[in-house]
Parts: C-alpha cells; structure tokens; sequence
C-alpha cells in the first residue's frame, strides 16, 4: 500500500503524466517497475482483475489516451470488457457525469503472453454535447 501511496504522491501534478518532466517521469516509471514486480497475478493479461472501469492516474500514451485532445484537457479513463474483449480509452472534457465532449478510442486485443497485450485499435469517435462529430476507422494493423 505505501508503494501505491509513492506513486500517487509522484503523479500529483502532472495531468495524468502529461506535465511530467523527465525525472519525474524517470522517478514514476522505476515507482510502477516495482508495482509489477511486486504483482501477485501470475498472468495479470488474462486476469479477471483487469475486467472493469478505469480512472487514468498517469500515462505515456499520446492524446486522446493521456487525456487531451486538441486545447482541451479532461479526465481520462480505460474500459476493459474482457467477456466482449474490448477495450476503450475515453476521455471526458466539461465534467465526468456530463462531458460536453469525449472522444472514444476503441479496440480489442491479442494476448501475446501471459503479461503481454498487443492492443489493436479499431476507431475513434469524437462528439460534442453527445452528438458525433466524427468516426474514423482504423486499419486492422493500427
């Protein structure tokens, strides 16, 4: 629990990862190495814990994954359907219950080992006060 407290403590701040200079996010990725090493999940990408709604703390991963798109900034999250094996990032901008926009980023995904996803994008949809903006379709190799 403390080392989940450490990484929180690191990622205040900086927008979900967004903000972070690089020895913060040297200090982040050495905090989440730990993390994994410490998983007590024998094959944490096939594991029944990683089915549900995600709220996204920090990332990497470029827009509209890392929470902006464009000028606008917002909440990020990860939808993980196991059983319908899809998964979404979703970001919200103008408020978590009532976004006045998302962009949605769909996908599935192959298991390429027992802690391994190969994330296969499908398509992004945009929208504005609930009405679609735009969709675009990925090539299957995305």
């Amino acid at each position: 629990e403390q080392l989940k407290r450490d990484i929180l403590a690191a990622v205040a701040g900086t927008s979900c990862g967004v903000r972070a200079d690089g020895i913060t996010r040297g200090e982040v990725e050495a905090l989440l190495a730990k993390l994994e090493a410490s998983n007590p999940t024998p094959e944490p990408a096939i594991s029944a814990g990683m089915d549900g709604d995600w709220a996204v703390a920090y990332t990497d991963a470029p827009p509209p994954s890392n929470g902006v798109l464009g000028p606008f900034t917002g909440r990020a999250f990860q939808n993980i359907d196991l059983q319908a094996g899809e998964y979404e990032n979703l970001l919200k901008v103008g408020g978590i219950e009532q976004p006045w926009l998302t962009a949605s980023l769909m996908a599935g995904w192959e298991v390429l080992d027992g802690s391994t996803w190969r994330v296969l994008f499908r398509d992004l949809t945009i929208r504005i006060f609930g009405l679609r903006l735009l969709r675009r379709e990925f090539q299957e190799t995305t």
